[in-house]
């Protein structure tokens, strides 16, 4: 789900994306911009959701280790992928936050992960958009 807190450009608030194993993204893949009205500053905040089997039964005294082992790479992924996602004149800030694991079966664990996806726009490119 992407919940953008100023508008999306089409003037939607919320949206809903979907992916499941060997579909396709639905309604589509290509999320439509979501900017605010008072800055340069377009934000994505969305969750995504992994589930992992494991090879045997988890208990669930290991959720919450597991969270805080994914919380130690968050720097390092944040420094990579806004290298990665930025390009001339657009700076990307890629922000992870708060990953929580949970069970959902025996052998089942499922972690969702908070990210957020900062677009800093040149204010010509800012204003087309809006119009």
């Amino acid at each position: 789900m992407s919940m953008c807190y100023h508008r999306f450009t089409d003037g939607e608030t919320l949206k809903t994306f979907t992916c499941e194993e060997k579909n396709l993204w639905n309604p589509t893949s290509v999320v439509p911009d979501c900017v605010s009205e008072d800055t340069q500053q377009a934000d994505y905040k969305f969750v995504a959701s992994i589930n992992y089997r494991a090879n045997g039964a988890v208990d669930r005294s290991c959720l919450k280790p597991y969270s805080e082992l994914v919380s130690e790479y968050y720097e390092e992924l944040n420094n990579v992928l806004t290298q990665r996602c930025s390009a001339v004149n657009v700076n990307m800030n890629v922000s992870f936050w708060e990953a929580k694991a949970s069970k959902l079966d025996e052998n089942v664990i499922q972690v969702i992960q908070n990210t957020y996806l900062g677009l800093q726009l040149p204010q010509p490119l800012l204003e087309k958009m809006i119009d």
